[in-house]
């Protein structure tokens, strides 16, 4: 058995109490309830709150990024080719894409992102690049649709889903894989749907959720890099949601369901989905950040009904390290 001396280089601690200041990782042992305690992040009850709203109100754009560092593309009314960057605090405009159009799926970082698809009016296959300052046009899309769920980063990402009212079926179960040069088809989503959430850090690992079937759905498919599993259902069926994080720790948030608009904000621990603080608004067709590292930190902006909605909200979940006893026995 490898000693905790030969990792770490010295034995535990000894303190008669529990040690003070408490930083994360720390493992001692306390003399005085004789017990042997770590120091570990405790999370608390996560919130939504206001953030700077969009210079533009648009829906059914796109979205990537994280909680601070954020960026929206196209979307409607129209067409808009609007690209705008936010810094956890407000909204700067950007360079703008060169072809603008609604039902743009997007994902990556502020500064490298990947986008496909969508109607500008009628339905492509086209796909831009964003560089942290301008868009570039890159290779096609093999199968024009909109609305699609996309997750990983600018040179390995997953979309998946989507719809195009010319070809039958209209809705679609196909999926993309891009390798920073090309997209490639890979294996089909087990159920055909548009408008899905999405979270994933890679394009070899992923999830996606929700979408309309008609009417709503409440399914989830994990990606494991080569084919897609059926996982438990969200407690609350719906289409035009947005999603992020992992495939592991996600959220699901927004979107439309029997009700009507929603505020539902639902938590992914990798197996299965919680009931969280919903939005300050329901909206519908609302975009999100995509690139952040679990369902403890997320960014949502736009949207409907209308007029477009300007509003931002970001979601955190407060964490302190406390002192947890570790059970020996």
């Amino acid at each position: 058995m490898t000693e905790y001396k030969s990792i770490k280089g010295f034995t535990v601690q000894s303190i008669a109490g529990d040690t003070s200041p408490v930083n994360e990782g720390q493992v001692y042992y306390n003399t005085t309830s004789n017990t042997l305690k770590l120091t570990k992040l405790v999370y608390g009850t996560g919130a939504w709150s206001s953030g700077g709203s969009l210079n533009t109100g648009r829906y059914m754009g796109g979205g990537s990024g994280t909680q601070t560092a954020a960026l929206m593309a196209g979307g409607g009314p129209g067409t808009p080719a609007n690209s705008e960057e936010y810094n956890g605090t407000s909204w700067s405009e950007g360079n703008d894409l060169n072809a603008g159009g609604q039902g743009f799926s997007m994902t990556g970082t502020q500064t490298a992102t990947i986008g496909a698809g969508g109607f500008r009016p009628g339905i492509t296959v086209n796909s831009e690049a964003y560089d942290g300052t301008s868009w570039t046009e890159v290779n096609n899309l093999n199968l024009a649709r909109y609305a699609m769920g996309a997750f990983g980063i600018s040179t390995s990402a997953i979309v998946a889903g989507g719809a195009n009212p010319t070809t039958s079926p209209e809705r679609r179960a196909e999926t993309e894989s891009w390798n920073g040069t090309s997209w490639s088809e890979v294996a089909d989503l087990n159920q055909v749907k548009h408008s899905l959430g999405r979270a994933g850090l890679t394009g070899t690992a992923g999830l996606v959720m929700g979408g309309s079937l008609p009417p709503y759905a409440n399914s989830t498919e994990v990606w494991d890099g080569s084919s897609w599993t059926e996982v438990n259902n969200m407690n609350t069926a719906r289409e035009t949601l947005t999603g992020n994080g992992t495939s592991t720790l996600a959220l699901a948030t927004g979107g439309s369901a029997g009700p009507g608009i929603v505020a539902l904000n639902e938590s992914w621990n990798g197996t299965s989905w919680t009931e969280v603080a919903d939005l300050g608004t329901a909206r519908y067709n609302i975009q999100g950040s995509t690139f952040n590292s679990g369902n403890t930190a997320a960014v949502v902006f736009g949207g409907l009904p209308a007029p477009a909605n300007t509003a931002t909200e970001e979601w955190n979940v407060p964490a302190t390290v406390s002192n947890v006893t570790v059970d020996v026995d």
